[in-house]
């Protein structure tokens, strides 16, 4: 996370978009380490909604896997 951060900072494209992103990511992950957070979801959008609770280490996890899945389509796009 912190070179995808660190590469965002640098490109000023990126930058001008998200010019607080790695305050936004650390403020992100104290809030989920101080209190999970609670969201409703219905899968199918019909069923009756359950309440998901988003710890902060999952979330981090979930997101790194996500980048690395990511990666992979690009590569297999190319």
């Amino acid at each position: 996370m912190d070179l995808l951060l660190q590469e965002c900072e640098k490109d000023a494209s990126c930058h001008n978009a998200f010019s607080q992103i790695r305050a936004d990511w650390q403020n992100v992950l104290a809030q989920l380490g101080r209190e999970p957070a609670r969201v409703q979801h219905s899968s199918d959008g019909k069923s009756a909604p359950v309440t998901v609770e988003i710890q902060r280490d999952i979330f981090a996890e979930k997101i790194r896997n996500w980048m690395y899945g990511q990666d992979k389509a690009r590569k297999n796009s190319i």
